[in-house]
């Protein structure tokens, strides 16, 4: 029997364990660091400074799993920490306004990008939309259009109901569901609307452009073909 030379190394074996315990290193480095950060920030300490700290340990954190992807482009996996990271980092740095935002956009933005990449990730899709609306979500509660939230949850359940109909004829069940949200969706915009007190200005919009459209669709009527005269019957 034969045993390798580097197998009764003292020294090639350690050296071993030391490279796998660098990157333990590293993210111990970086995790106390960021530890430290916010440790200052809840003291009061500091503000600004940890933001920024803060953002750079998250971006910095990212950065490995962007280097493993645009490597080798089949390792689709390291765009989700690497986006979810990174856009932690930028929700740090900016502030409470615009966190919500940013960060539920960064979780949608990996599945978009994974489905992009290979379109046999169709699955990838479901996350990245329930992700994009919520970040919708947030968006119309900053403007201060709480309302419209309710039926836009229910219109963006029907989205993919219906895209699956159309991409799909044969695929007629889904206007099941897609109408019964889409319905829901318009009662409740309806009832915002009401609200608001615009309801009857867009309701005549909506029927004048409705008659509009069927006056363009009605074809002119065909003239019947005229019929020749009868025979007229001989006496006998």
């Amino acid at each position: 029997m034969v045993v390798e030379s580097d197998a009764l190394d003292p020294f090639s074996f350690w050296e071993k364990i030391m490279e796998r315990r660098k990157s333990s290193f590293w993210w111990g480095g970086l995790l106390i660091l960021l530890g430290i950060a916010l440790l200052l920030e809840s003291l009061g300490i500091i503000s600004i400074v940890s933001r920024l700290v803060g953002a750079l340990i998250l971006i910095g954190i990212s950065s490995p799993f962007w280097f493993i992807y645009l490597s080798d482009r089949k390792q689709w996996w390291a765009l989700i920490p690497g986006c979810v990271m990174a856009g932690v980092g930028l929700g740090v740095l900016l502030g409470n306004t615009l966190a919500g935002i940013i960060i539920t956009a960064s979780v949608s933005l990996p599945f978009w990008l994974i489905y992009l990449t290979d379109r046999r990730n169709w699955w990838a899709l479901i996350p990245g939309w329930v992700m994009a609306c919520v970040s919708a979500i947030i968006v119309l509660g900053l403007i201060g259009l709480e309302s419209l939230v309710a039926p836009f949850v229910m219109f963006s359940i029907a989205a993919p109901f219906i895209l699956v109909y159309l991409l799909n004829r044969s695929q007629w069940w889904a206007l099941i569901p897609g109408g019964i949200m889409t319905a829901i969706g318009l009662l409740l915009l309806t009832g915002a609307v009401l609200g608001s007190g615009v309801f009857l200005p867009v309701a005549l919009i909506l029927l004048g452009f409705w008659l509009i459209y069927r006056t363009l669709q009605r074809r002119p009527i065909p003239e019947s073909p005229s019929l020749p005269p009868e025979p007229l019957e001989q006496e006998a």
